[in-house]
């Protein structure tokens, strides 16, 4: 959830947040694959196949490779990395997943980071509604981009947690587990 957040912070609309989150964003992510190794050698199946490591690994020398033929090797470098520990982690995770039946901590985590940004950009919108609509051009309408920097960015992170959120909701063993997902569902929406 942390992760998510201060990515979306990183590259949101609010100005003087973004510097610090970038820092904050480096540091949630070397947390979060720290945290998805360790996940993955507690709760991994040993018969677990490596194939989605050998990917992530695949994937991450392709993007690093790619810097060398970047206008802007520097920063293709330092998105490659990201993108490699993204996949180091999801790897991780899915690693220690198939060991479990229901590895629910690891959906509710994304989907506790969207609602975070789901409630921040409402509040943004509340607060300083210039930073949370983009503006109107002659092109396109104005449109809603609440934490985000762009009106796709939070759209997106909402979008992935939307059928969390659901699956929330249907599988939830209490009533406030029911409505606590029926809730996120209906922000996220």
């Amino acid at each position: 959830a942390a992760t998510i957040v201060s990515t979306v912070v990183a590259a949101g609309s609010i100005l003087g947040w973004m510097e610090p989150a970038r820092k904050v964003r480096w540091a949630a992510l070397f947390v979060l694959v720290g945290l998805a190794l360790v996940y993955a050698r507690r709760y991994g199946d040993r018969s677990f196949s490596r194939a989605s490591y050998l990917a992530a690994g695949s994937f991450a020398v392709v993007a690093l490779v790619s810097a060398a033929w970047s206008s802007e090797p520097r920063l293709t470098a330092g998105r490659a990395i990201a993108f490699s520990l993204v996949l180091l982690a999801a790897a991780a995770f899915s690693h220690g997943a198939a060991g479990r039946d229901r590895p629910d901590a690891l959906l509710e985590g994304v989907l506790l980071g969207a609602v975070a940004v789901a409630v921040a950009g409402l509040l943004v919108l509340a607060f300083r509604y210039d930073r949370a609509v983009q503006a109107a051009t002659t092109v396109s309408p104005a449109r809603y981009q609440g934490l985000g920097g762009g009106p796709n960015l939070a759209a997106m992170v909402l979008a992935v947690a939307t059928p969390l959120a659901f699956h929330v909701s249907v599988a939830a063993r209490s009533r406030l587990g029911r409505v606590g997902g029926l809730g996120a569902l209906a922000l996220l929406l």
